[in-house]
């Protein structure tokens, strides 16, 4: 019945938060055809950019970086080169001092209980 209720606790303190990690993010791949003068560029295969540096700032730009993709003469895609992100390190939300507070609370309760759990088993090999 404790178990129960502790894994309750926990699971309420979870879901109390309201704030849930964010997943990863897979890596942007942005392609850059150097022959190519004027139309609309996205990045895509169908639409590159058409200077290296376009291509660099996008993916920096990206949270996780990515990996670029340049034409060559013979219109063969060379790559992945792999591009790094302008600021490395930010990987999701940080977590709201409301939520640290409840984990602190839930860790509390925890220590608590497995205490008067080791008492209570002590007493019992004493008698």
């Amino acid at each position: 019945m404790k178990r129960l209720f502790l894994l309750f606790v926990i699971l309420a303190a979870t879901f109390a938060t309201g704030t849930y990690p964010v997943a990863a993010q897979a890596p942007g791949a942005i392609y850059v055809d150097p022959y190519r003068v004027s139309g609309n560029e996205d990045g895509t295969k169908a639409n590159p950019y058409n200077d290296k540096k376009e291509g660099e700032a996008y993916l920096q730009a990206l949270p996780y970086g990515g990996d670029l993709y340049i034409k060559d003469a013979n219109g063969n895609w060379i790559g992945p080169i792999p591009i790094d992100p302008a600021k490395p390190g930010i990987s999701g939300t940080p977590i709201p001092k409301s939520t640290l507070y409840v984990l602190l609370a839930v860790l509390a309760l925890v220590l608590i209980l497995v205490g008067w759990q080791f008492q209570r088993r002590s007493r019992q090999l004493q008698a």
